[in-house]
């Protein structure tokens, strides 16, 4: 018994089949942080997140969390990722 495929009318172009977009893991860098202060970034407070920026420009702070410190981290890695940061430092 021979089976044959028909398809119905024309197939869609590959470049026209939406794929599955892979979602940006954005990890929080704690060194500048630790440089200043001495110590690992804990407790309540109002806490600020920055972009690595590049050599010739500076830092810019793009989230702020007010709370625990691990609510902050949290929030901030889900809002980095969701806009396509790959990194964020934690403000000293």
């Amino acid at each position: 018994m021979n089976h044959v495929l028909a398809f119905s009318g024309a197939m869609a172009p590959a470049a026209a089949i939406p794929f599955p977009t892979a979602k940006v893991v954005c990890l929080i860098e704690t060194r500048r942080y630790v440089r200043s202060h001495l110590k690992e970034p804990r407790g309540r407070g109002l806490w600020l997140f920055e972009t690595a920026g590049s050599p010739l420009e500076r830092p810019v702070v793009v989230y702020h969390y007010n709370g625990p410190y691990s609510h902050a981290r949290d929030a901030a890695k889900a809002w980095g990722s969701d806009n396509g940061h790959s990194v964020l430092f934690t403000c000293p």
